[in-house]
Parts: C-alpha cells; sequence; structure tokens
C-alpha cells in the first residue's frame, strides 16, 4: 500500500459514528477547512481523526468520487460525501499519545502541527509525507476487527448508506457554472473545483499529460492552504496554483508571496528540487466583467515586480517558473472545460 495521497479525515464523535455506520463522509467545501475534500478520488486512502480522544481509525479505501446529496445522515447536512470501505480484514486504531508520536517522527508539511486535526476537518498528505505517514501508522497501528470498533462506540449495525438521489461531482459544479454566467463571477471554491474537475485544464494550460496527481487545501502555514496542487506521477513536474476571483494590485502582491512560500516550503519538506516547481496564480474573468477596475496591463506589470522582489528575491525561484492565467469554464456534455489566457 504505498500511496501518493492519504486524506485524514476529521470529525466529532458523534457524527463519526454516522460515518462508521453508513460508511459515508460528508463535507461542505465551500468552508475553507473542509475544502480538501476535492482532493479525494475513487481509489485514495482516507484515515478517519475521532476529534474528540484523538484516536486515528484506518485505513480505508475511497470507494467513490464526491457525490452530492441532501439525503439527512447527520445533524448537519455536509452534502459533499464520499463513500468508504476498509481497505483491510481488521481495521487499526492509534491512541491521542501514539498519534503525537507519529506526527513528531514523520510529520513534514501538512502535519508538523498536531493541531492542524482539530482545525481543519480534511489534511491531504502527499507524496513522501504521505506514504511515510501510512507505513508508519500501519506498523504502530492496534488492529480489530471492524465489529469490535462498531461496539467501541457502542453501534450495533453496519449500514452502508444507498444514496437515492445524487448528482455527480461534475454535474454539481456544471449546475453552479450555468448559473454564474448569468451573475458575477462564481466564488472561488467553486473556481477551484471547476479547475480539479476540468478534462483539459491539466493538459492545456499545464502541460501534464501523464498519470498526475492532484490535491487541494494542502495546510502549510499560518492558517494558509495551498488551493491546487498537480505533480506528474514521478514527481518531475509540481504545479502550485493559488486561485483569485478577480485580481487588483494588493490581491497580486498577497498571491505571490503565498503561492512562493508553498514552493520553498513544500521543497523543504518534501525534498522536491525548487527547479522542479512552477507556482502559478490564476484567476477568473467573465466577458462581462472587468478586472475589478484595474487594466491588465498594470497588473501585469505590478506581478512581474513582485515575483522578482518576492518569488526570485527572497525564496530563489527562478523568473520562467512562474506563470499567471486567466480563466473561464464551461460544460459540454457534461464535461468541464477551461478556456484560458497566459498573461505572464
Amino acid at each position: 500500500m504505498k500511496p501518493n495521497k492519504i486524506l485524514i479525515l476529521s470529525t466529532k464523535t458523534e457524527n463519526l459514528k454516522s460515518v462508521l455506520t453508513n460508511l459515508t463522509y460528508g463535507a461542505d467545501i465551500s468552508r475553507p477547512e473542509q475544502r480538501g475534500l476535492l482532493a479525494a478520488r475513487k481509489g485514495d486512502i482516507a484515515l478517519l481523526y475521532d476529534m474528540d480522544n484523538g484516536r486515528l481509525i484506518g485505513p480505508f479505501i475511497i470507494e467513490s468520487d464526491i457525490i452530492y446529496s441532501e439525503e439527512k445522515i447527520w445533524e448537519k447536512t455536509w452534502p459533499f460525501r464520499i463513500l468508504l470501505r476498509p481497505a483491510l480484514v481488521k481495521i487499526g486504531t492509534i491512541q491521542k499519545k501514539e498519534l503525537l508520536d507519529l506526527i513528531m517522527d514523520v510529520g513534514k508539511v501538512s502535519l508538523r502541527d498536531p493541531s492542524t486535526l482539530n482545525t481543519y476537518w480534511i489534511n491531504p498528505l502527499i507524496m513522501k509525507e504521505a506514504k511515510d505517514f501510512l507505513d508508519e501508522f500501519l506498523n504502530r497501528a492496534r488492529f480489530i476487527s471492524y465489529e469490535k470498533l462498531l461496539e467501541l462506540y457502542r453501534l450495533k449495525t453496519l449500514k452502508p448508506w444507498n444514496p437515492k438521489k445524487v448528482l455527480k461531482i461534475r454535474e454539481y459544479i456544471c449546475s453552479k457554472l450555468s448559473a454564474s454566467h448569468t451573475s458575477a463571477s462564481p466564488r472561488e471554491w467553486l473556481i477551484e473545483a471547476a479547475l480539479s474537475y476540468s478534462e483539459n485544464f491539466s493538459k492545456e494550460l499545464i502541460g501534464l499529460s501523464d498519470e498526475i496527481l492532484i490535491a487541494n487545501g494542502i495546510y502549510v502555514y499560518n492558517k494558509r492552504f495551498l488551493d491546487i496542487l498537480i505533480s506528474t506521477a514521478d514527481v518531475s513536474s509540481v504545479v502550485l496554483l493559488e486561485i483569485k476571483r478577480v485580481l487588483d494590485r494588493k490581491q497580486a502582491k498577497t498571491a505571490v508571496s503565498q503561492v512562493s512560500y508553498y514552493a520553498y516550503s513544500l521543497s523543504r519538506g518534501l525534498s522536491i528540487p525548487l527547479h522542479k516547481i512552477f507556482p502559478g496564480i490564476i484567476y477568473w474573468i467573465q466577458r462581462h466583467e472587468r478586472n475589478a477596475g484595474a487594466s491588465e496591463d498594470s497588473i501585469t506589470e505590478a506581478i512581474m515586480k513582485f515575483v522578482e522582489d518576492i518569488a526570485v528575491a527572497t525564496y530563489g525561484i527562478r523568473k520562467d517558473k512562474f506563470f499567471v492565467a486567466k480563466v473561464n469554464a464551461e460544460c459540454k456534455n457534461g464535461a468541464i472545460m477551461v478556456k484560458h489566457d497566459l498573461i505572464l
């Protein structure tokens, strides 16, 4: 079991009981601390974290891409959902003290600080951090039958959720994109979702056509999340994307600073040579909108200066690795197609 990505899914004990009974995890991807669920793909590995007692449980196989349903499972709706199944005959558990030791031993990027598990509901781990964490979890966990796990939480029966009326994630995104064409730009979370599930984005804009890894909502530092990471399977090219709904001078400086630090931090934490990392800024523009009142030329000029002063001078990122693009998206026959225009 050697994944390039695992998801640690946090929840309170009461909600966890429903997750274990229904083998279904839910979140609200419009909330920043839960947006990491966008990283989930069928076949990925997940671990469940009980926020109330510090217990980590797993591993599970994610049985579905994200689906949207408002059918009641928990007290709150949590409409964006994935289906789970135990990955092994027995299920592993690690208690709080052992978990803190595990994080101290192998946490490099997203799990350098154990408090992130109690603050951010979905924590994607990628590449070396993912592999090392899962290996050590399997080595240190105490394994019990799933029936014993249910008894531990005073649950009697396993009743996997059988959804009756759902939208697949692409169907949901398309319905929202269609509505946004008659109003202002979509929210940043919807832009991120559209890019993450686009059929052409990674190939046409970024030039990655091999087997790729996509991860969202990677916690890096000080309540800051990398919006999207896209990498080839062999980690020969890694693209980091900071997404903005619109871009003005102030947002441009913040975006350059954030994505530059993400590149530096991931390079050190995951042992990726900095020259293999391509930081980028993506912003959305519709035909009837102007870009926050600022001319495109002035924004481009400002970004070039910020790249020189921050990315190059502070973090040693090569200027030719940095890019900025404006994008739009539409759905054709259920496929999300992204149009883009590179401005830097």
